[in-house]
């Protein structure tokens, strides 16, 4: 996922069903322009306010989808850092 670092223009980015069982910040850190984040059909288990500085420069994500993992509950302050987010699954 290093290459991930040099995609600043990178809009869309779907991960789904790569059984991630966990997320490194470093994945998302220059993600700039990052509108749409598809973890779906994962093996995800919690989803954090601590994992929302993975997300600190993606300010313009719009779409998430995190359905089908095994997320028992999240936190009601884990997506305000995300301004733009319209649409989560």
């Amino acid at each position: 996922f290093d290459s991930f670092n040099e995609a600043k223009n990178l809009y869309i980015l779907n991960l789904s069903d790569n059984c991630l069982f966990k997320l490194d910040p470093n994945w998302f850190m220059n993600l700039l322009n990052l509108n749409q984040l598809d973890l779906s059909l994962n093996l995800l288990t919690e989803f954090s306010t601590n994992h929302m500085i993975y997300f600190r420069n993606t300010t313009v994500l719009k779409k998430l989808h995190l359905n089908h993992n095994q997320i028992s509950s999240l936190d009601c302050k884990v997506f305000n850092h995300l301004p733009h987010l319209e649409y989560l699954n």
